[in-house]
This record gives structure tokens, sequence and C-alpha cells, in this order.
């Protein structure tokens, strides 16, 4: 170990992916501040950028330790374009989809790959952009990674863009046997779960800030998002209230609000009343029980103070069911009215007689296409 006790090299070479070293820290050290995370004093030693300084020093906060083994090969090796990352496998992108590979997450151990989509103008000036993070990474972009269709998210974003409604889309895949688990704030006496927490601070306190630091974007809640469907949609409702410091708005498709004994309710109920913008739908062909508590969850919106066409956008679609191509079909409605700054947007849907867009009373029906 040095004399100054903060950092030892177990070789005492400078680090390459896939070794090892140990950083021990004094209680009175901060690594976040000061010179050290200027690449300065002892961590220069070991030839670390003083991000990655930051994202080691993020794991040692949240384990509550002064001491951790880091492996530098979980920083990942930089953006990639999509298309090259997959080499010559066949995909369905449009448009700039970009790769962080292996990002690490402290907060849930494990680690997955991070993609973005940016907007057709990105490269075109240096406008920054509202940024919406996405549950189900690998169902978003790309047909052949997806559970049964892809959302076309990165076709509708092009098509929006036409319109002038641009955003930076996150997309975070799932970590499969984990997503139950990672998607639930709160555990199910019949199906486990509850790390929805450390889900979201890795959304938060690890994915972000590198986001915000590698693209152009508008890092403030009024113009960062969360999005998501079933489960999915039940984290994202759980993120608009737990974490309205950093979240402005948020999509919630067909959720899953059945899930802990419909604990979201109780949650929803007592949290304290925070400005945004939800958008909320089902289709009526998702099930009785599904459909009836959405439509609960409406009203319980509503009588918090969230109200249309402002506050609060809700929509049943008639004979959707509960998948990923109707999910797709409704997205262009939740982005295109997420980041709208007008009082109201002409929406694709053809909407039945007699029903309202955005209507104050009752929910909007529309009609599959």
């Amino acid at each position: 170990m040095n004399t100054s006790g903060q950092v030892c090299h177990l070789e005492g070479q400078a680090v390459s992916p896939g070794e090892f070293i140990e950083v021990v820290l004094d209680t009175e050290f901060d690594p976040l501040n000061g010179a050290a995370a200027q690449g300065h004093g002892p961590w220069s030693a070991i030839g670390w950028t003083s991000e990655e300084i930051k994202q080691v020093a993020r794991e040692i906060r949240y384990r509550g330790s002064r001491t951790v083994v880091w492996d530098k090969a979980r920083l990942g090796a930089g953006w990639q374009d999509y298309v090259e990352h997959r080499g010559d496998t066949e995909h369905t992108v449009v448009g700039t989809v970009k790769v962080l590979p292996n990002v690490w997450s402290p907060q849930l151990g494990n680690q997955r790959d991070i993609l973005v989509y940016l907007p057709p103008s990105y490269e075109q000036g240096d406008k920054h952009y509202p940024v919406i993070y996405m549950h189900d990474g690998q169902n978003l972009f790309d047909e052949t990674t997806s559970f049964g269709c892809e959302w076309r998210v990165d076709e509708t974003l092009e098509a929006a863009s036409a319109a002038g409604v641009e955003a930076v889309i996150v997309g975070i895949p799932n970590m499969c046997e984990e997503r139950l688990a990672e998607y639930s704030p709160f555990a199910d006496p019949g199906h486990g779960g509850g790390r929805g927490a450390a889900y979201l601070a890795f959304i938060v306190e690890t994915v972000k800030p590198r986001i915000d630091q590698d693209f152009r974007t508008l890092s403030d809640r009024e113009h960062t998002g969360i999005l998501g469907s079933s489960m999915g949609g039940l984290i994202s409702l759980y993120a608009f209230f737990r974490h309205s410091e950093t979240f402005g708005f948020a999509g919630v498709m067909s959720p899953a609000l059945w899930f802990g004994e419909r604990a979201i309710f109780g949650i929803v109920e007592h949290a304290p009343y925070v400005t945004g913008k939800l958008y909320l739908d089902v289709g009526t062909r998702e099930g009785t029980s599904t459909v009836g508590d959405t439509r609960e969850m409406y009203e319980l919106l509503q009588r918090k103070g969230y109200h249309s066409p402002h506050q609060l956008f809700y929509l049943e679609e008639q004979e959707a069911e509960h998948c990923e191509a109707a999910w797709a079909g409704r997205l262009s409605n939740a982005v295109q009215w997420l980041l709208a700054t007008t009082e109201r947007l002409e929406l694709p849907y053809s909407v039945n007689r007699g029903s309202r867009l955005l209507g104050n009373d009752r929910p909007t029906v529309a009609a599959r296409r």
C-alpha cells in the first residue's frame, strides 16, 4: 500500500482491462471531490480516468465500505454503433442507435448493455434534447432481439422528428429471469420480487449521469421521463413519485397494478403531489381486472390533482391485447403527448364518436387501426 493509505494496487502497475485492483479509502477521503477526482494524487498512479474513478467511488459509497476489489473491464469499451456492434447479424434498426456494452450496476450486482437512440438532427448542431428512459431495451429497436415483435421506437421517433418532436431514447434491457424482481418496487406473496428501488437507483445514479455526460441532453426533471409497459409500467409509475427530483413525466402502459396485492395504489395515494405529466393506457382485451385496475388508477390520479389535458392522458384501446404490438401501436401517442409543449396535438388514432381527445371527465377510447 502506498503511504497515503488511499489506494493499494495489488500488482503495483497500471491497470488494464481484465486486471483487478483493491481500492482502500481513508474515512476522511472522498474520491468524488477534490484533487483525486481530477486524476491527481494516488489515483493517477493506476492509470484511471476521473470518470472511472467516480464509478468505483459510487460502488464504494453504495456498499458502505472503504475497500472494494474492482475489475476495470466492467466499465465497458465506450460507445459503439449498434450495427457495427452486432456485426453481421440481421437487424431492423432505423436511424442512429449507440451501444455502451457491459455497464456495471453496483446497485444490482450485474451488468448489461445500454442502448441510446439519437434523433435525426443530433449531428447537425449543438441542440440539447429531452430524454426518455425505457425498460425492456432489447424489445425497443430491433426485431432480432425482441420478444415477439419490436416496439419500433426508432421508426416512431424518426417519424415524430418530421413534426418537430425529438428526444434521446435510452433503452435499458431487462435481465431475463431478473426482470420481475427488478421491475417490482415491492414483493408479491406469490411472485417474489422487490428489487425495484435498486433498479431505479441504477438508472438515476449510474446510467443517467453517463448519458448526461456523453450526450447533449436536457438533464432537468422537466425534460427527463421514464416509460414502460406491464411491469415496466408499474416501475415507471412508482419512479414518477419516488424519484420526482429526476423524472418529470412518465409513460405507464398496461401497468401490472395487481402486483404485490395492489400495493401501488396505497403508494400513489399517500405520495406527495408533484408537478408533471402522466400518460396511462390499457387495451380492452387485457382482461377485466386489468382494465378495471387501470381505470381505478386513472380516477385516483384525478383525485390527487392530475387533470387532462395538461397533466394526465388516459387511453383505452378497443380490442388491444397485452403485447408488444399493441404498445408499439400506441407509442406515438404517448411520446408525442409527453413531449408536447403545446396544449393539444393531433393524435394518430381514430376515436369513437362521442369520445373526446384528452377529455377531462372520461377516458379516451380509441378504435384499433
